[in-house]
Parts: structure tokens; sequence; C-alpha cells
């Protein structure tokens, strides 16, 4: 058996057989949530009792083209010491697909293209998804993702090419990094509040 290292930076098939399992499946779903997470949060998000298992699986999941590594993070400072950054490939949509599950559209409120800022794009998955997973303890507080925000909004809202573009007074308008909600449960009443975040470009 080959004990060579794997590249974390360049794909390498090996042939090996993938038999997905439902944390596969939910890795899946947080990559097409947030474009992009490092395997801090995705484990946070998938489970698992050992975090290195976890690592390996994610490596075995990417060398086999499930799940892409962006290349612009290699360009970073300190790059090949921290968790590698991931999003979704196409044999990852095309098993969501499978299943019935929305794939091929983003769901997220990052923009399809590659981003210019990079690591401010990851900076605003991170920030989110550290509101999510903090509500996932929280037995009377549900997170709200955009996408169903975006799902209740009126026609002209979901079918507009900004449609998280907030208008303002005077013709202005702000455009937040990123959108989500919260679902209080109190009893049989609940109450709502929405946020529209910023984030500072990382230094």
């Amino acid at each position: 058996m080959d004990k060579r290292r794997r590249s974390r930076m360049q794909r390498v098939r090996t042939g090996k057989s993938i038999a997905l399992t439902a944390r596969d499946i939910e890795i899946f779903r947080q990559l097409c949530r947030y474009r992009y997470l490092n395997s801090t949060y995705l484990h946070a998000f998938a489970g698992g009792a050992s975090e290195t298992r976890f690592k390996e699986r994610l490596g075995d999941l990417f060398h086999e083209g499930f799940i892409d590594r962006p290349s612009q993070q290699w360009q970073l400072a300190e790059a090949r010491c921290r968790p590698a950054v991931y999003e979704i490939g196409e044999q990852a949509k095309h098993a969501l697909k499978e299943r019935g599950e929305p794939s091929d559209e983003r769901r997220d409120f990052l923009s399809r293209s590659v981003h210019r800022q990079f690591s401010h794009a990851v900076l605003i998955c991170a920030c989110v998804a550290s509101v999510e997973l903090t509500t996932l303890s929280e037995s009377k507080v549900r997170f709200i993702p955009w996408a169903e925000i975006l799902s209740r909004a009126p026609d002209a809202t979901r079918s507009s090419d900004a449609p998280f573009r907030i208008p303002g007074p005077n013709s202005t308008a702000l455009i937040p990094d990123g959108l989500f909600g919260l679902e209080y449960r109190a009893g049989d009443r609940k109450s709502y509040r929405f946020f529209a975040l910023e984030v500072g470009n990382p230094s």
C-alpha cells in the first residue's frame, strides 16, 4: 500500500470506491448553504467522535472529486498550518440532486463567481455559521437561513439579481455581507428577528 502523504493542494484520484454516508450528505448540505467552510466548521456541523478521522474522510471526498479545496487559500500566509477550506463539488451536487435536495442553485448569499476577496468571503461564512452552530444547542431558538428568507420574499425579490439589496432613503441601498433570522419560541408563541451582517475585511 502506498503510504505517501496526499497533497493538500492538488487532487490525486486513486479510484477509491466511496460509499456515501449520512455524515457525507450533511457535509454536502452545509457546503451548499455556505460557500466556504473549513474542516473545523464542517466537523461541528456533521459530527463524529474523531476529528482526525473526519479530516481523513474530507481528504477522500476531495481527492475523489466530491468536494473542492479552493486554490485561493494556498496563497494566504500560513495556509499549510490552517484547517483546509472546502466548497461543494460537482459530484456532491449530483449526490444531493439524486436525493431530491437543492443543489444546482446556490442557496447562500455569495456570488457564484470566484471571489476577489477570498479571505473576506470565508470570514462571512464563518461568522454566519458560528451563529447557526450556537442555535443548535438552544431548544427555543431556530436559525433561519438566507434561502428560507428568500423563499418567503415577494416574486420580484426572488427573481432579482441582487435579492439581498436593502433599499434606503433617497435612492440609496445597503448590500449587506449576509442575512439571517432567528425564531424564538415561548410555548405556542413565536417571534422573529432578522439581521443584516456587515463583516470587516480581515487584516
